[in-house]
């Protein structure tokens, strides 16, 4: 019996499954670190891009409002910083900006084009768009236009269009309104010469420098009424003053008389 009872304790112990350490767990764990330290440093570095982004756009934006103070009245230089902040920023090639004349528009400023196209607007100056170019469709729907390759889009026989592509071989490009009153009153247009869409964070930027182009505009247009309102005042206490010498001469001689 003991010898049975022996035997059986000896297949039982013989079946017991040995612990096995979990080796493949222990192993696995430097891998994961690793990944986890490599997704740490790839956010981090998506956040330090993202805050130099926003570091430069703010400096950018105070680089123009310094020259909109620096500078009243004037709105070539103001222009100037505006498309050159633009285009450096969205990393385009060049930039134009149109003022509005009732259904054309006229070229303001243009920065980082090909003198053969800056040659074209010192000819054409004024532009009157095709209702479905670029210009003529802000015009039209106040909306902003995102165009991912102008050549293969029609020209419409658009004189400016043709020009765009053929003079400056323009490809990607994007233009919003100048607004005010909820009226256009311009246009800014950032291009490049390859294919290579503009993103919504470049968009919304543009527009930022759109809305600081109309503070300028405005803030030139009330100084220009200021200085010709001092004028015709100047102008007119002058003539009184001189009314009132003469006069005084007038009288003086219908005594003598």
């Amino acid at each position: 019996m003991k010898r049975r009872s022996s035997s059986r304790g000896t297949a039982a112990h013989a079946r017991k499954p040995k612990s096995v350490k979990s080796k493949r767990s222990g192993s696995n764990k430097p891998s994961v670190s690793r990944a986890s330290a490599k997704d740490a440093e790839l956010k981090l570095a998506s956040l330090q891009r993202e805050l130099n982004e926003a570091v430069e756009q703010q400096s950018a934006t105070a680089g123009v409002l310094r020259v909109i103070s620096n500078s009243p009245g004037e709105l070539e230089p103001v222009f100037y910083t505006i498309l050159e902040s633009a285009t450096r920023i969205c990393q385009a090639k060049f930039g134009n900006l149109w003022l509005r004349e009732g259904d054309a528009f006229r070229i303001a400023a243009t920065h980082g084009a090909p003198l053969a196209y800056r040659d074209y607007f010192d000819r054409e100056p004024l532009v009157h768009p095709h209702p479905k170019s670029g210009l003529g469709v802000i015009l039209e729907t106040k909306r902003l236009v995102r165009i991912a390759d102008i050549k293969a889009e029609s020209t419409f026989r658009d004189k400016m269009r043709v020009a765009t592509i053929e003079l400056a071989n323009a490809r990607s490009l994007v233009g919003v309104a100048l607004f005010k009153e909820g009226e256009v009153i311009g246009a800014i247009a950032i291009y490049r010469q390859e294919v290579r869409p503009f993103t919504d964070k470049q968009i919304e930027l543009l527009q930022n420098f759109a809305a600081r182009a109309v503070i300028a505009i405005d803030n030139a247009r009330v100084l220009n009424e200021l200085r010709e309102s001092l004028q015709q005042q100047t102008a007119g206490a002058k003539f009184s003053k001189l009314f009132r010498v003469h006069r005084g001469i007038w009288l003086r001689s219908l005594k003598h008389y």
